[in-house]
């Protein structure tokens, strides 16, 4: 079980595609998480549906970064749930409630143990995360990432990638005819 551990108010957001949306928080109180854990929001607003007002997500910050953030997609009006409707529509000072990090998929102790990354979509969150941690820390690590995208236009935090030391292997599985990388469906 877990409770609601604070406050936590909009101070911007990003838009890293067409769909894809970054939100920058500002705790009340400093948070200690690692990188790779996940919070739940809680987002009251008019018109809930029945997918109800608390969300989990994973946070996309690295915990020496300013701002809390978590990034995600919309998958528009006619598909999005009233909980991503409300959070699109947030402006800033929005307050909302957070839990406590929690979780455990995080980089593992021992920094020479070879990893591999498989992430699809806006599942690169936590590798997202990690991968500000690694790059502001400077620490090193053996790491394959995959990543796989629908069209070109997803592929989002290519500059975290390269402060971090990661060459990403991206898949799209419907690329445009100038893609000259990878194509097709990691299965």
């Amino acid at each position: 079980m877990y409770t609601i551990g604070m406050k936590i108010t909009l101070d911007h957001t990003h838009n890293e595609a067409n769909n894809i949306r970054t939100f920058f928080f500002r705790p009340e109180r400093p948070l200690e998480y690692t990188a790779g854990q996940f919070i739940e929001l809680t987002l009251k607003h008019k018109n809930e549906d029945d997918r109800g007002h608390k969300r989990w997500f994973t946070l996309s910050s690295s915990p020496t970064d300013e701002f809390l953030t978590i990034t995600t997609k919309y998958a528009g009006d006619d598909k999005s749930s009233s909980f991503k409707k409300a959070l699109f529509a947030l402006q800033p000072e929005a307050e909302l409630e957070m839990s406590e990090a929690m979780g455990s998929f995080v980089l593992p102790k021992l920094i020479q143990t070879p990893l591999v990354f498989v992430a699809g979509g806006i599942g690169l969150t936590p590798f997202h995360s990690m991968f500000e941690w690694l790059a502001s820390t400077g620490e090193q690590r053996p790491i394959t990432f995959i990543y796989g995208v629908r069209n070109e236009e997803e592929i989002i935090f290519q500059d975290t990638f390269d402060r971090a030391g990661i060459h990403a292997t991206i898949v799209v599985s419907g690329p445009s005819d100038a893609w000259g990388g990878e194509r097709g469906q990691i299965t």
